[in-house]
């Protein structure tokens, strides 16, 4: 584990040494005026379901093809982005967050095999 401390004197310690997301906690303090303890849920749901996602990611790319599922996260995720910043309480940010990493983990296979099949290196 790493430590991070921000000029605001904040540290928080992150398994992998971190994501962006801890880079924003500092301020999501701020904004929805909660203790760190509760804050750090954003963080450890975003790893959380990152990880058990990305054991279906591979099967979605072989079941319904690397480009659909690349085309349908990407159209995710950019709704999901919407959801946290239209967050107004904790618990809609973590649930938001947590679908948004659902889609971001279920892309990273897709999107990686949808760049070699464009460039005639993989088959889709």
């Amino acid at each position: 584990m790493s430590e991070h401390t921000t000029s605001e004197g904040f540290a928080h310690r992150s398994p992998g040494g971190g994501t962006i997301v801890n880079a924003a906690l500092p301020k999501m303090v701020d904004d929805f005026g909660v203790p760190t303890t509760d804050i750090e849920w954003v963080a450890v749901g975003y790893l959380l379901t990152y990880a058990a996602v990305i054991p279906a990611a591979g099967w979605l790319g072989d079941r319904f093809g690397t480009r659909r599922v690349f085309i349908t996260t990407l159209i995710a995720f950019v709704a999901t982005s919407l959801l946290c910043g239209a967050a107004q309480t904790l618990d809609q940010l973590i649930v938001s967050a947590s679908c948004k990493v659902s889609v971001r983990a279920s892309s990273r296979r897709s999107a990686g095999s949808w760049w070699m099949w464009c460039r005639g290196t993989g088959s889709s």
